[in-house]
This record gives C-alpha cells, sequence and structure tokens, in this order.
C-alpha cells in the first residue's frame, strides 16, 4: 500500500510539474496506518462522522479540513494553519480528510473565488480558479491541495475550496484574502 501512495504522490508531482498551479498528494488520514480499514469493522474512530441518531451516514464525507500557508512535504500536513491569506501569499493549502470514499472515485478539489478584486480593480464572482483531481486509493484517506497563483498576488476577497466526489459537492472550505 505504501508503494502505491509512493506512486500516487509521485504522479501527483508529475501533475504539478504540468498545471504549475495546483499540487495534490494523497495519503492516510493521520490516525491511521498505510493499510485501508473496512468501514464496516464496527471500530469507532473519529473518521467516521456521527448523525444525530449516532448511525454513521452513508457515502463520502469530510472528516476535517484545514486551511494554510505553510505544509510539511513529507508529512503532508499543514504547519501554519489560518483561513485568512494576504495577497503576497505563495501558496493556498488545504488538507482534507476523507471517509467512505468509493476506492477508484473522482475526488475533486476546486478553488473558487466567490466574490474577488484584483490589483488593477477588476472584478470576478464564482470564478474557478484552480482543480485538481485525484483517484481515491482507498475508502479512508487524505489529500493535501496547494493552490499557487500565477500572476504573483491574490485578488483580495472571498473565496472557497470546493470538495467533491464524482461530480457531487460533498463540502466546502471558505477562506479570505485580504490586504
Amino acid at each position: 500500500m505504501r508503494n502505491t501512495l509512493l506512486v500516487v504522490a509521485l504522479l501527483a508531482l508529475v501533475c504539478l510539474a504540468a498545471s504549475c498551479t495546483t499540487k495534490t498528494e494523497v495519503s492516510p488520514p493521520a490516525d491511521t496506518d498505510t493499510a485501508a480499514t473496512p468501514a464496516d469493522t464496527g471500530a469507532d474512530t473519529e473518521a467516521a462522522p456521527a448523525e444525530a441518531g449516532g448511525e454513521k451516514t452513508e457515502g463520502p464525507q469530510v472528516v476535517s479540513a484545514t486551511t494554510g500557508d505553510e505544509a510539511d512535504a513529507e508529512e503532508l500536513q499543514v504547519t501554519h494553519e489560518t483561513s485568512e491569506f494576504s495577497p503576497t501569499t505563495k501558496v493556498i493549502y488545504c488538507r482534507v480528510e476523507l471517509t467512505g470514499v468509493p476506492v477508484g472515485a473522482k475526488v475533486n478539489g476546486t478553488l473558487v473565488g466567490v466574490s474577488v478584486t484584483d490589483a488593477e480593480g477588476k472584478t470576478g464572482e464564482d470564478v474557478e480558479i484552480a482543480n485538481k483531481e485525484v483517484e481515491a486509493p482507498q475508502a479512508d484517506f487524505a489529500v493535501t491541495l496547494s493552490f499557487n497563483t500565477n500572476s504573483g498576488e491574490w485578488p483580495v476577497g472571498e473565496y472557497k475550496i470546493v470538495v467533491s466526489v464524482d461530480g457531487e459537492t460533498i463540502h466546502e472550505v471558505p477562506v479570505t484574502c485580504v490586504k
């Protein structure tokens, strides 16, 4: 399984070199080992959020999402957490831990400018800035997305990182860029 994750990480790096706008690395959640854990083991873990009735919900879910402006490349963890960035922030990172994702499903992370204004005063609403797609290596895993600006500065305003599985949005993470 470690070899599979290594191959996925290397493919993500190749995609980064090709696109230069996003970088995605996949790893198991921080609280698991590299082997996939079957969802029906009955183990009570934080990786399976509960509904009001105390039962696990069906389908893919985001267990946690952390944004920041620094990340450890080896551990794939956000090391400086924040949801507020400056225009000169080099990279916006988002680490998402997922559970219940069908193996092989297409997981997308999309950075969207909800309402942004660039340095020249041009505005945009609901502008897709970058998208990255990975294939789920196992039902419970984590992915670290990194979004780089091509223009050197981020437009000021409200953003969201949309997480979807096979085209269905399952989570949105709000972030802000302020001067």
